[in-house]
């Protein structure tokens, strides 16, 4: 006698197939928010090298303040004003990176709550599966039975 197929063998492989493709997305959400994360601490890096720096030449310039002239002070100025110019240039890349970051994160939650959802939807035909083969094997067990009990009764010629 042949053997029934299961009769939602397409869906669950759709439905696997779905699952796979949603990890998939969920790890290249993954990649890209820790590609935003070392993004923003190089930015934060660079920023606090900027400021040391900054502070340093700060510190050299009020040592030398003694033997100023009306020219250098016009440079110390001009200097000033790129410095905090480049300070927040610095200041809104690391908001935008802080910006991305937070997309990435929450792009990858969703993902990850994709695969998730797509994971239960497989596991609900897994369950059917399993209980369709359990109903299966009780059906063959009660049919060889039936078949060993009318062998029993058939009377001997």
């Amino acid at each position: 006698m042949a053997r029934e197929k299961y009769r939602l063998d397409p869906l669950a492989r759709a439905r696997q197939a779905h699952v796979e493709r949603a990890s998939r997305s969920l790890g290249e959400a993954s990649r890209a928010k820790v590609a935003a994360e070392q993004l923003r601490k190089r930015i934060e890096e660079d920023a606090l090298r900027a400021e040391s720096e900054a502070k340093r030449i700060r510190a050299d310039e009020h040592a030398e303040v003694a033997q100023v002239r009306a020219a250098d002070l016009a440079t110390y100025d001009q200097w000033e004003i790129r410095a905090q110019s480049e300070r927040a240039d610095r200041e809104q890349r690391l908001q935008v990176a802080k910006a991305g970051e937070s997309k990435e994160a929450l792009r990858e939650r969703a993902a990850r709550a994709e695969v998730e959802r797509r994971q239960a939807a497989a596991q609900v035909v897994e369950r059917d599966r399993e209980r369709w083969k359990q109903r299966e094997a009780q059906r063959v067990e009660a049919r060889q039975e039936t078949e060993a009990s009318e062998v029993w009764r058939k009377p001997s010629k």
